[in-house]
């Protein structure tokens, strides 16, 4: 179901990715998803700058302060997020 939800989002797109995957958003959904995650990666996923840019959102995050849990769980979230986005790149490359 949410692969069929994305590709419907993805249809409605005019710019230029949305031209680039729509013929993704005719497919099967699961094999529409990965080629679309295949196409817009190729196009757009240039994984140095990616890479750099995880970086330094890490190093710009908040500093966390003695006895601030909620500064910790904000900054916990801003490594995962990167870890995510990092972690895709073997299924690309």
């Amino acid at each position: 179901m949410i692969c069929k939800d994305f590709l419907t989002y993805c249809s409605i797109g005019s710019g230029t990715a949305g031209k680039l995957i729509e013929a993704c958003t005719r497919m099967y959904p699961q094999r529409g998803y990965d080629e679309i995650l295949r196409l817009l990666f190729e196009q757009y996923g240039h994984s140095h700058l990616i890479a750099h840019a995880c970086v330094k959102i890490a190093v710009d995050c908040p500093q966390v302060q003695f006895n601030d849990a909620g500064g910790l769980c904000g900054f916990a979230q801003c490594l995962r997020d990167c870890y995510l986005t990092l972690s895709e790149f073997d299924q690309f490359a």
